[in-house]
């Protein structure tokens, strides 16, 4: 690997190895959590309070940055993630709002696997902050080992 100088050695941010160089990076982290939930306007079981072991699965594309040689930091996109971790996430105007002195999360609508994933999408896109050129390619949340839902805004996203 060809390393490229740029003016003071003694800083590993001025030594950029050539082919990262101006290149676009897919990068991929995945978080587990425990989401406690209901559906409100639902008519089933899934209407009473009720918890998963989730996984969610992150795809980022974008530019390296200069500064530290990352498209985004790992623990970052985890923080992120996390924020919903032992929560319970509710629809906001459901009477149980008021009632629930823990952590909570409340949507606009109802917290179902389809909303999660465009909600942590959304809150992922705070990462272009730190770098401009960054995108979230898809956000995938499993709510059981054989269920996900899967959101993406771009129908020509790169890597799908």
């Amino acid at each position: 690997m060809q390393l490229v100088g740029r003016g003071n050695v003694d800083k590993i941010e001025d030594f950029i190895p050539y082919e990262y160089k101006d290149s676009h990076m897919l990068i991929y982290k995945e978080v587990d959590i425990n989401v406690a939930h209901r559906i409100l306007d639902y008519n089933g079981e899934c209407e009473n309070v009720h918890g998963h072991a989730m996984k969610v699965q992150v795809w980022l594309s974008g530019e390296i940055m200069e500064k530290g040689g990352l498209l985004a930091d790992f623990k970052d996109v985890k923080d992120i993630v996390e924020d919903l971790d032992h929560s319970i996430v509710l629809k906001r105007g459901d009477p149980l709002v008021d009632c629930i002195d823990t952590k909570k999360v409340l949507m606009d609508g109802e917290p179902t696997c389809e909303n999660l994933s465009k909600l942590i999408y959304k809150r992922l896109d705070g990462l272009k902050e730190q770098n401009p050129s960054l995108n979230v390619e898809k956000v995938r949340v499993w709510e059981n080992p054989r269920s996900y839902a899967e959101f993406y805004e771009d129908e020509n996203a790169k890597y799908l």
